[in-house]
């Protein structure tokens, strides 16, 4: 018994769920649970079943806490995803990018946490980021664009 992984194109994935009419736009949400159907496709969600993976903060074996988050799907072929984080809502700081499924690509932003990726599921090919939770206010986002 095996799994296949294939890369996949947003179109391709829209094809696959069925998505018609303005439901296909990467903005839409067609099941209204809050994740656009660009970001359910780089997280490796289904665009018809409320399934937003709302990040949580985790205590570690060694005490320390990390928010851990979704953030990327190994198979998306076209989409560029950016991680973002700020202390003031106002400046944000890009703390890596990823493009067409691909490793991390870490940016050097001084005083950034530390981001550490994890594979999840039987073939891990949706990856989790797990960031420290420090004290004092932190802000994160995840951005997703298409690529030509």
């Amino acid at each position: 018994v095996g799994a296949v992984s294939i890369d996949q194109t947003f179109t391709q994935w829209a094809d696959s769920h069925g998505l018609q009419g303005a439901d296909r736009e990467a903005l839409a949400d067609p099941d209204k649970d809050g994740t656009p159907n660009l970001l359910e496709f780089a997280t490796g969600r289904t665009p018809l079943r409320a399934d937003a993976f709302a990040p949580r903060v985790v205590t570690l074996g060694d005490g320390s806490r990390v928010l851990r988050f979704a953030t990327r799907d190994t198979r998306a072929a076209d989409v560029r995803l950016e991680v973002e984080a700020s202390a003031d809502l106002a400046r944000w700081d890009m703390l890596a990018s990823s493009e067409r499924g691909g490793n991390w690509v870490r940016q050097d932003v001084p005083g950034a946490p530390v981001l550490t990726e994890k594979g999840t599921g039987s073939i891990e090919v949706i990856r989790t980021l797990e960031v420290p939770v420090a004290d004092g206010p932190c802000f994160l986002r995840v951005r997703a664009s298409l690529l030509p």
